[in-house]
């Protein structure tokens, strides 16, 4: 099975570079493949998005389906049964509740 390359994209949105290793195709083959591709966006939950997930398999019409989860970090951090603003503590605070949250 062949591998296809992706770009890295920064967080301005432009085009960074070619992964080291990764094959690369010709830009006519990946338009076709992402043509050929259903992206389907999930929730954390699975009963959330059961039905659409569903709905999905029911009319990909045989295309391949890219399920998606973007992961939202959390606003906020319980600390001593009160919750935080992460904006109101410091990166250290954040990083070790990060740590213990693992």
């Amino acid at each position: 099975m062949e591998r296809i390359g992706y770009y890295d994209i920064d967080s301005s949105a432009e085009l960074n570079s070619i992964r080291e290793g990764e094959v690369m195709e010709e830009p006519e083959m990946a338009e076709r493949v992402v043509e050929d591709t259903l992206f389907v966006a999930v929730a954390s939950k699975v009963r959330e998005s059961k039905s659409t997930v569903l709905w999905a398999l029911q009319n990909s019409q045989g295309n391949q389906i890219c399920i998606i989860h973007v992961h939202q970090p959390a606003q906020t951090i319980s600390v001593l049964g009160g919750k935080f603003p992460i904006s109101s503590l410091g990166e250290q605070e954040v990083r070790a509740h990060g740590e213990t949250e693992r």
